[in-house]
């Protein structure tokens, strides 16, 4: 009997937990390389084609990215990663510090500001760090028990002995298995937060503390809502000081993520909309209702240019790809079929994926 699309996806899904349980783990390289992996890949689908080869230098990049929100101090010292000194982390601690970077700034505003010296020093750390993770966890991954099993993607094509393009401008690209990239995206949902254990039990396991386990967790995955805060004056005014889901005025406003966080890590400034306090409790992780997704979907095209200065203006991440490709993930996969979405308290309709691809597939980038 022919397997069908979502046993092979789960099939696929078990092996990457292997990989998280057997494989050899000294520093966090390997957790959050996956984490970047499928990043890259939901940003990369944003058009609704899955793609078949990945820039493995956009994958280090994106490690970095993650790091760079993890410098965030847990009381005076930083979270250990690793019990190596000089590790990626420290590096970027050290760097921000150095030159008065905040970590919950958008790394790429707040670095592209830099001139002189400080420019240069990160220029190199990054290509340093990108370098490290395509030559070491990206190759080595999908070993596990000292074993090479590359179900999800090849690094270089067969015959070649180590990356193309490594001594020109050529990118350098993961050449994807087509069946293990549709899993990551079938079920990034399920694998993520089971990814992002396995981060926090690595890192409280390593901390020369015995710090609270929510208190770590906020501190690599959480966002700061004091920060969010200083975008909901801003929002809500591009909104005509109205709340993005039931359009009323007046009242206690909160920023909200469209994309619910708690699914998707995602604090991009394309994520982010004004809603009133109770619509925003009463949503809660759900998913928006089509509706509402039509609605962000032209908040995203006709409020492009405001949202880019907004970002600007604050230093906030922007990457509209990534959010859109998540959006997709998360609306198209097989499973959301059904889902109970929200549209207003102690209001829900059912998912209609139709409908929902109707409405993404509108959506520009």
């Amino acid at each position: 009997m022919e397997e069908s699309r979502a046993e092979r996806s789960l099939r696929i899904a078990h092996r990457v937990v292997e990989v998280l349980d057997r494989g050899g783990k000294t520093q966090s390289y390997k957790y959050v390389t996956l984490l970047a992996l499928m990043d890259v890949l939901v940003a990369a689908t944003a058009d609704g084609t899955v793609p078949t080869t990945l820039d493995a230098r956009r994958i280090g990049e994106r490690v970095v990215e993650i790091y760079w929100r993890q410098t965030r101090p847990l009381g005076d010292q930083l979270l250990r990663h690793s019990s190596q000194n000089g590790a990626l982390l420290d590096r970027i601690a050290a760097f921000q510090q150095d030159h008065n970077q905040k970590w919950y700034a958008d790394m790429a505003t707040s670095t592209g500001a830099l001139d002189g010296d400080a420019a240069r020093q990160w220029r190199q750390l990054k290509a340093d760090a990108i370098s490290r993770v395509c030559r070491d966890p990206l190759p080595r991954l999908q070993v596990i028990g000292g074993d090479s099993d590359p179900f999800l993607y090849r690094v270089w094509e067969p015959g070649q002995t180590g990356w193309a393009g490594v001594t020109g401008t050529a990118r350098q690209q993961l050449h994807l298995d087509a069946d293990a990239a549709v899993a990551l995206l079938d079920t990034h949902l399920l694998l993520r937060p089971l990814i992002e254990r396995a981060l926090l039990s690595f890192v409280l396991h390593r901390s020369p503390q015995t710090p609270k386990e929510g208190t770590v967790e906020r501190i690599l995955f959480g966002v700061d809502r004091r920060a969010l805060s200083r975008l909901t004056q801003p929002l809500k005014a591009l909104n005509g000081n109205a709340c993005f889901y039931c359009q009323a005025k007046g009242g206690h406003f909160q920023v909200d993520h469209f994309l619910p966080w708690s699914y998707t890590r995602d604090d991009g400034i394309h994520n982010l909309v004004p809603a009133h306090a109770q619509c925003n409790a009463s949503k809660s992780n759900r998913l928006a209702a089509v509706e509402h997704l039509n609605r962000w979907g032209g908040w995203l095209d006709h409020r492009a240019d405001d949202l880019h200065e907004l970002a600007t203006n604050k230093r906030w991440p922007r990457d509209r790809p990534h959010t859109v490709g998540m959006a997709r993930s998360l609306y198209l996969t097989p499973a959301a079929e059904d889902t109970p979405t929200w549209v207003a308290p102690l209001q829900f309709s059912p998912l209609v994926t139709a409908a929902a691809r109707s409405v993404l597939d509108d959506i520009t980038m």
